[in-house]
């Protein structure tokens, strides 16, 4: 038994190959992000007005693993490219949690920043990838957080748009998850 990171519950870990690859793959993701968090260490042009080293300092300090599973049946696969509006629209349309930071596609071992969604079990519901990816590994954020102008999304973490908002102050992580959950019962309840 686990605890799950987003309910708080108790429950069975659904990890495939907890000695095998995917568990492999979690120790690449988070080395892959160290050294980018390393890089980017001395790059900044202000560090001082930041919290995070960068984007992979954000998801290595805040982020968690999250367990894939098919998408649901009554939902259909969405445009390839437009993770951050379709796990939006995802989000407003099915009432899922919205969670943004990095994923291995299912055929290689290159991770990606990528948006996904959570189902009332805390598990992946990805509508962008199909097949869906082998390892999640990412940040949920409340909808009041994303970044929107005109019926156009941006990604909370990779915001250069707006200065990176996201990587300037402590991120307070039971805060945004309580307020996600709270917004998740909102949504159901105007179903």
């Amino acid at each position: 038994m686990i605890i799950c990171d987003l309910c708080g519950e108790a429950r069975d870990c659904l990890q495939k190959e907890i000695e095998g690859k995917e568990y492999l793959l979690r120790d690449k993701l988070r080395s892959h992000l160290a050294k980018q968090r390393d890089l980017m260490s001395g790059q900044m042009k202000d560090p001082t007005q930041f919290h995070y080293q960068g984007i992979s300092d954000f998801i290595l300090r805040e982020g968690q693993f999250f367990e894939p599973r098919l998408v649901p049946s009554r939902s259909e696969y969405l445009e390839i490219g437009h993770c951050y509006k379709n796990a939006f629209w995802t989000a407003l349309q099915e009432g899922f949690v919205y969670v943004e930071g990095y994923a291995f596609l299912a055929f290689h071992d290159l991770p990606m920043l990528h948006a996904w969604n959570l189902d009332s079990e805390g598990l992946v519901v990805d509508r962008t990838w199909n097949p869906h990816g082998r390892v999640y590994f990412g940040v949920v954020f409340p909808l009041s957080v994303i970044p929107r102008k005109r019926r156009t999304q941006y990604a909370v973490l990779d915001d250069w748009a707006h200065g990176y908002p996201i990587l300037k102050k402590a991120w307070d992580r039971e805060a945004a998850r309580k307020e996600a959950a709270d917004e998740l019962r909102s949504l159901r309840a105007t179903e």
